[in-house]
């Protein structure tokens, strides 16, 4: 009797998977394609959850949860006079948002000449010169400039807020937000804790990879690698961890162990999808040269 565990393979078995390796690889290189992920944008429009008049024609709008985005008005009547528009992430401790804010809170502060009858109004934010220019990645010209906010104040709204429709335009790359719906806990707070889990993916990777400092706008090889596992455990959307991996062999930051971490990643996500041909054949010349 044979013993199972020292099997041996025909050796024209292991020239067959070589040969077909090396066919794939050779068909790749012939077709001379850019083998990129195509991004899956998605957007939408978030009604504010609480409006709160803090003084004469003046307003806090507060949309529930922070996105990376921008505010979309429109008005019922016409306003011939200045509105100011603020968006923020944080508020103050007294009354209103936080106008300056430590470190790295975001806060823009916005005028429109006026406001015409059934008119949208997109508001334009002022672009950051450091995530906005190479190497930070640069965001999709639908996307205008974007920054992540909860909270907008009114001033000088001459018109009835009642008269007004505004929204959080948020952006966000696809999530599939039911992915992991059927997970609950019997207690509340681990509940809360798993959604602050799947909402803070989805929020951090708008942009379509894993950009560790939002204010570099820039993937970092090794942190990628703990986005992608916390990622793999809120979602079933894969490409994300693909793309930043792709963009990092490319584009590999300033410690040279972290490049290794690429090869984790291309790992983990074969484990996961068991897409082998599409990723490490395709990338399999950069591996070696990087």
């Amino acid at each position: 009797m044979k013993d199972p565990t020292n099997i041996q393979f025909p050796f024209f078995k292991y020239l067959l998977l070589l040969f077909m390796v090396l066919f794939c690889h050779i068909q790749l290189k012939a077709q001379n394609k850019q083998f990129f992920i195509e991004p899956h944008f998605k957007s939408a429009l978030n009604k504010p959850q609480k409006i709160t008049q803090i003084g004469k024609n003046h307003y806090l709008i507060d949309f529930g949860k922070a996105y990376f985005g921008t505010v979309v008005l429109k008005s019922k009547q016409v306003q011939k006079d200045t509105l100011i528009v603020c968006v923020g992430e944080k508020l103050s401790d007294t009354i209103g948002i936080d106008k300056n804010p430590e470190g790295t809170i975001r806060y823009q502060q916005i005028s429109l000449a006026q406001l015409d009858t059934n008119k949208v109004e997109t508001i334009h934010l002022q672009a950051n010169k450091r995530n906005s220019n190479p190497p930070a990645i640069i965001l999709p010209d639908s996307f205008g400039v974007v920054m992540p906010f909860r909270y907008c104040e009114l001033v000088n709204l001459q018109v009835a807020i009642e008269d007004i429709d505004i929204r959080q335009k948020a952006f966000f790359y696809e999530f599939n937000d039911k992915a992991s719906s059927l997970f609950v806990f019997f207690d509340t707070f681990l509940n809360r804790v798993w959604d602050l889990c799947k909402y803070s993916v989805k929020v951090t990777t708008f942009g379509g990879y894993y950009v560790k400092s939002l204010s570099e706008h820039i993937p970092y090889d090794a942190d990628a690698y703990i986005d992608q596992w916390s990622h793999y455990c809120v979602d079933s959307v894969y490409s994300v961890a693909r793309r930043t991996n792709e963009y990092s062999i490319e584009h590999a930051t300033c410690p040279t162990k972290w490049l290794l971490y690429t090869v984790m990643l291309f790992y983990q996500d074969y484990m996961y999808t068991g897409d082998i041909l599409s990723k490490v054949l395709r990338n399999i010349e950069n591996l070696y040269t990087s």
